[in-house]
């Protein structure tokens, strides 16, 4: 059970690295006129670095630190639904402007961003005690 929350874990940092790649590629596609999306989209990924930490997740799972792994990893999924909800605002933001290929990318990276919340959900329901299921 263990080895199988650490891959998934292993496998969420890649995704998400993955992710932070594709909303660079977003920022790059900005046009003068979308100026304002670039400043949340680089705290995105900022946040995406410094908020979530996985390998510290590992660390606390391998230390037999459950309930604080647990924790954290809770942090993450509420936060990557505070990103997802983020990215869908702007978006719908009629103010700005975005093009077809933009929505589609944002669109791809939330797909993205909620995968990685399954590979999560998965995790998470691994430490769920007998009486919790």
């Amino acid at each position: 059970m263990m080895e199988r929350a650490v891959q998934n874990i292993n496998n969420m940092i890649t995704e998400l690295d993955q992710v932070q790649k594709n909303i660079q590629g977003l920022i790059a596609t900005l046009k003068f006129e979308q100026k304002a999306l670039r400043a949340p989209l680089e705290k995105i990924v900022n946040d995406l670095d410094s908020l979530i930490d996985l390998e510290y997740d590992i660390f606390l799972l391998n230390s037999g630190d459950y309930s604080t792994a647990v924790n954290d990893l809770t942090f993450t999924d509420q936060y990557l639904d505070l990103v997802i909800s983020h990215l869908m605002h702007l978006q719908r933001n009629t103010k700005i402007k975005i093009s077809r290929n933009q929505d589609e990318t944002i669109s791809a990276i939330n797909k993205h961003l909620m995968h990685i919340q399954g590979s999560l959900m998965i995790v998470l329901n691994q430490f769920k005690t007998d009486e919790e299921r």
